[in-house]
């Protein structure tokens, strides 16, 4: 059955491509369905659409049998094809209803090729109206912008929501070589340079907090050097008072009155006069 034989060709949905051949430029974009698998493909400024299509016998013909793993291992080697940008238009011609070819591989041992036909004008104009319709349907949940931002973090629900999607064209994946190479260069230097300026970041915010702890440290050494000279001084001024105190009691005391008693220096002391006895003799 048909069926079965496209349920194996999602990696070949809704893919486009760009094809840079010498002065021209062609967009490419694949879809699949339950009955074959679908290419068109425009001619940048000129308004051109050809379209081509695999039927089942197509599909037959390239693989030779319909086992599963074949199947999906066919179609995953078209669908990277596809995405590095190995894509040739064979036997090109600009005359009006010319058969052209999409090959796939050309370099390969076995290159897949799409025989394209090209549309009319009102099927070329309702196809370019049909993909324009999708790219804005998904514009809508990154705020209609054309071009998603570059920061932008998908959502768990965009990511869940199954819809029909056109991804954006991408024409770094048909450049050459030496482009490609100075562009991951560039990347590595920006992302070098980012990673700079954290390290930077990092160790001023580890210097001034290391900064402050010092600062903090040497302030707490000084309270404490005067909270001790303090009580220092306060201990040797009170010592001061108590001698001094001590001295003055000692001076302010009054001296015995001359004649004073000793027993109590408030009353005349006694006096005491010799007896004389006479003499016998008398």
């Amino acid at each position: 059955m048909a069926t079965d034989v496209f349920s194996h060709f999602s990696p070949l949905d809704e893919l486009i491509q760009v094809i840079y051949q010498g002065t021209s430029r062609f967009v490419v974009l694949s879809a699949v369905d339950d009955v074959s698998w679908t290419v068109h493909v425009g001619l940048s400024g000129g308004g051109r659409w050809w379209s081509g299509r695999w039927a089942e016998r197509d599909v037959h013909k390239a693989v030779g049998s319909a086992k599963s793993t074949k199947l999906e291992a066919f179609a995953e080697r078209l669908a990277d094809i596809f995405v590095q940008g190995e894509l040739h238009i064979t036997d090109w011609s600009p005359e009006k209803g010319a058969r052209i070819n999409l090959t796939l591989g050309a370099g390969s041992k076995t290159p897949a090729h799409v025989p394209l036909a090209e549309l009319s004008g009102e099927a070329a104009a309702a196809f370019a109206t049909t993909v324009f319709t999708e790219i804005a349907i998904q514009a809508q949940s990154r705020k209609c912008q054309l071009h998603p931002s570059p920061y932008e973090v998908p959502s768990t629900t965009s990511l869940l929501r199954r819809e029909p999607t056109l991804p954006q064209p991408s024409f770094s994946s048909t450049r050459t070589s030496e482009d490609s190479t100075d562009e991951v260069q560039a990347l590595r230097a920006e992302l070098a340079k980012a990673r700079d300026q954290q390290t930077l970041l990092t160790r001023t915010a580890s210097l001034t907090e290391e900064r402050y702890k010092r600062k903090a440290e040497e302030q707490l050494r000084v309270l404490k050097a005067k909270l001790t000279k303090t009580e220092d001084d306060k201990a040797a001024t009170d010592s001061s008072k108590l001698v001094s105190i001590a001295k003055g009691s000692r001076g302010s005391a009054a001296a015995p009155h001359k004649g004073a008693s000793l027993a109590n220096p408030s009353r005349k002391a006694r006096k005491y006069q010799a007896l004389e006895f006479g003499s016998d003799e008398d």
